[in-house]
């Protein structure tokens, strides 16, 4: 499941990881502590959720929510191209990480015994 920003929250992924940390069939030892790290996750998700867009270029680099058009990768792209901002920092357009698609050359799929089929255009 993504995180939905729609709304400004993301209530349903944290609901999942919850639902995933507190299920009885979890073991004494190491599954614990993956449940504790879950837990840990969900919480600071929460958090994150709950505060504005940063309106800093450097507080937006690593963000793990969102992510300036600048910077998104050589092989990364707003899908679908429609999305709109979620807002603006000095200029420049802020959008969510969870509409950034990573794309992969045709050399790429074949290596994964993959073809891209001869009528498809790139994206980018």
């Amino acid at each position: 499941s993504s995180v939905s920003l729609a709304g400004g929250s993301c209530v349903g992924d944290v609901r999942e990881v919850v639902e995933v940390s507190d299920s009885s069939d979890i073991d004494e030892t190491g599954a614990a502590a993956e449940a504790g790290a879950l837990s840990e996750r969900a919480e600071k998700i929460r958090r994150m959720a709950a505060q504005p867009v940063p309106m800093s270029l450097a507080a937006l680099k690593k963000h793990p929510l969102y992510i300036l058009e600048r910077d998104i990768g050589k092989y990364e792209i707003i899908f679908p191209t429609d999305t709109r901002p979620v807002g603006l920092c000095k200029g420049q357009r802020v959008f969510p990480r969870e509409a950034v698609c990573v794309l992969a050359p045709a050399e790429r799929w074949f290596r994964k015994c993959r073809v891209v089929k001869a009528a498809e255009v790139p994206l980018k």
